[in-house]
């Protein structure tokens, strides 16, 4: 081997080994030790020294000598990378080391000495307390020792694993999270770059109070302690620089963590929230978003649909801030519904007409759009269908954006939240017995179907005020009995009507074959909603009529007793003491049960009819009160109610 090899060599030696300075002081003082710490030492269970990188051994020496110690170093070489560069890292690796060999040590040295004891007997066998039954006080006294030993083996075994896992943390890639405590803005931001971005566009947003995180398809939404969750996950590993340019384990706190959620609130809010319904977060208006229906595969523009069934769908984005999604991919070919048209003609046999409105029904739940301002009432017997038909729709439209409230449970405090970001609310079983104060129900019931802004409680969250695009589907056995004087509810339902019962022959497949349809059902509610936008409004059955009379009587009783005793024309009067004998009499005779006072039965009656006044003729000598624009029908038309008696009318 020539020189030039020679040097070579050992110069590719020295490019893979780091010199030290080993220091071999023991017992020092804090005041020592932290000092030349901060230089760079560190203890060594190999050398039994600290190891002090070459280039600081001037500085080391002098602090030593400052402290009035005398010691004269040893130079090493150690190869590359055995000792950490970062002090704090190298004090924990040392303290690792000085544990695992104080562990080895003991734990040889407490085996030797059981088995001394006893060679048949291990450590383990000392892990509880000794028993001092028939043993001499030597004995138990040796036992107690061993026990006592083993527990301190098994702490020095647990922080050996404390200091393992502390220092895997530390010595993670350092280069990857590295962040300022007192910055939570650029966590934040770091943290949505990692997580929380897709083509370029942010998939985490914060709408009314809430978190949203986009799944691929919609947002769900997160709650805040699921956010919260994320953020330590996220900061577990991540370091955090020193006062003296060091890094060290960033320990991510409450306080640090609820400022990052903080930080997250602001860079995420949104002034708008999908909680009434789908909008571009880019601002544009076009496609209009309450007519973007998403399935697994695509956003299908249901505008262009019905024009042209062949379009493509659109690519799922984070643009769009919505919430309901299908669980099912759009089929442009899905065969026929076979099963649900042989179902719906079974349940209603030659009413086509029926038939046609539940089909634009579903049309009209798969669009955000709720101008029409109605409420499907399905009423039939018992095993008539309706389980079956709602089944279907909450098949259809998936769980997560169905919700299925009582209609009692509506009129309570949080009664509205559970219909936040659903598309449908299913009432099975719509039954009120009448008694009460139903108000609060159906102005909630008014409120929801006209498209009017609603404050709605929260629980542990703030109120939000939004215009709900939620549908109602009522189904029962008997009509909801309501009470509502003005007869606005009886106007706002679209009625079906059942007839059949198929109590004791029900087949117990028919919903399993109707789901394997969902794409077949899902086209032909589409084919509903193209002639539902065309007509502009749904028409009521004509099977349905009499139901819809039985619940206007039912829910207006005012305005039943009005078309049965009495006229509306613009010049009649009436006296108001008249109207209202009149008014007691009939509820006799029919059992309504709350005939009221003559004030309740004034402001009935003009929720009914505005048209109808109250005044005093000037020619009337006992200034007697009076209704205009109404009378009561002429004596010699005399008419009977449903039970054949008569009655009388009071001029």
């Amino acid at each position: 081997m020539n020189i030039n090899e020679s040097n070579g060599q050992s110069q590719g030696l020295s490019e893979e080994v780091d010199r030290f300075a080993v220091f071999r002081l023991h017992s020092l003082g804090k005041g020592i030790k932290s000092r030349i710490k901060s230089l760079g030492c560190n203890w060594n269970v190999l050398h039994h020294g600290w190891l002090c990188p070459i280039a600081k051994q001037e500085e080391v020496q002098k602090a030593i000598a400052d402290a009035k110690l005398v010691c004269v170093p040893q130079i090493v070489s150690l190869p590359r990378g055995l000792i950490p560069a970062d002090p704090k890292i190298a004090g924990r690796q040392t303290r690792l080391e000085i544990l695992e060999e104080q562990f080895h040590r003991d734990d040889m040295q407490l085996l030797q000495d059981v088995y001394r004891y006893d060679p048949a007997l291990r450590p383990e066998n000392f892990s509880d307390p000794p028993s001092e039954e028939g043993k001499s006080p030597e004995r138990l006294h040796i036992e107690r020792d061993f026990y006592d030993r083993w527990v301190a083996l098994q702490k020095t075994k647990n922080s050996i694993e404390r200091a393992r896992e502390e220092l895997s943390h530390l010595s993670a890639d350092e280069g990857e999270k590295i962040f300022d405590s007192e910055a939570p803005l650029l966590i934040a931001d770091a943290l949505i770059q990692k997580l929380y971005v897709f083509e370029d566009q942010r998939t985490l947003q914060h709408c009314s109070d809430a978190f949203f995180a986009w799944d691929g398809i919609k947002y769900v939404e997160t709650s805040e302690g699921r956010v919260r969750q994320v953020i330590y996950h996220f900061l577990r590993d991540a370091k955090k620089p020193t006062e003296a340019g060091h890094l060290e384990s960033f320990n991510p706190t409450k306080f640090r963590v609820d400022q990052v959620i903080d930080a997250l609130r602001a860079v995420c809010h949104q002034s708008c929230s999908p909680v009434s319904g789908a909008v571009w977060l880019d601002g544009r208006s076009e496609p209009n978003p309450k007519y973007i229906i998403s399935f697994r595969n695509g956003l299908l523009n249901m505008e262009e649909w019905l024009e042209n069934p062949e379009i493509s769908l659109i690519a799922h984005t984070p643009l769009l801030l919505n919430v309901n999604s299908l669980s099912f991919d759009f089929e442009p070919h899905a065969p026929e519904p076979q099963e649900w048209l042989k179902f719906l003609s079974a349940i209603w046999s030659a009413d086509e007409e029926t038939q046609q409105t539940l089909q634009e029904w579903m049309g009209y739940l798969l669009t955000q759009d709720t101008r029409l301002h109605k409420i499907l009432l399905i009423v039939g017997p018992p095993r008539s269908g309706k389980g079956t038909i709602g089944r279907i729709f909450h098949e259809l439209l998936g769980a997560f954006n169905v919700a299925g409230p009582t209609l009692s449970s509506l009129g309570g405090e949080f009664g509205l939240q559970p219909l936040l970001n659903k598309m449908l609310a299913t009432i099975s079983d719509a039954r009120l017995n009448g008694r009460g104060n139903n108000s609060l129900i159906i102005e909630r019931l008014l409120s929801i179907s006209g498209e009017d802004p609603l404050t709605i409680n929260r629980k542990f969250l703030p109120p939000v005020t939004a215009q709900l695009p939620t549908r109602i589907m009522m189904m029962s056995n008997e009509l909801p009995d309501m009470r509502d004087a003005s007869g606005a509810l009886a106007k706002r339902y679209i009625v079906l009507t059942l007839q059949k019962s198929w109590f004791g022959q029900e087949d117990t497949g028919l919903f399993y074959r109707l789901r394997a349809e969902l794409p077949g059902i899902l086209l032909w509610g589409l084919k509903g909603l193209a002639r539902l936008q065309e007509r502009g409004k749904f028409l009521q059955p004509a099977s349905s009529a009499q139901t819809i009379e039985d619940l206007e009587a039912m829910t207006s009783p005012i305005k039943a007793f009005i078309s049965e005793r009495c006229e509306i024309t613009p010049l009649a009067t009436v006296s108001i003491a008249a109207l209202f004998e009149a008014w007691r009499a009939w509820c006799a005779v029919t059992g309504h049960p709350h005939a009221g006072n003559v004030q309740s039965f004034g402001k009935n009656l003009r929720a009914a009819f505005p048209e109808v006044e109250t005044t005093r003729p000037q020619e009337d000598l006992t200034r007697g009160r009076y209704y205009r624009g109404i009378s009561l029908m002429p004596m010699q038309n005399p008419s009977a109610d449903v039970r054949g008696q008569p009655w009388t009318a009071y001029e």
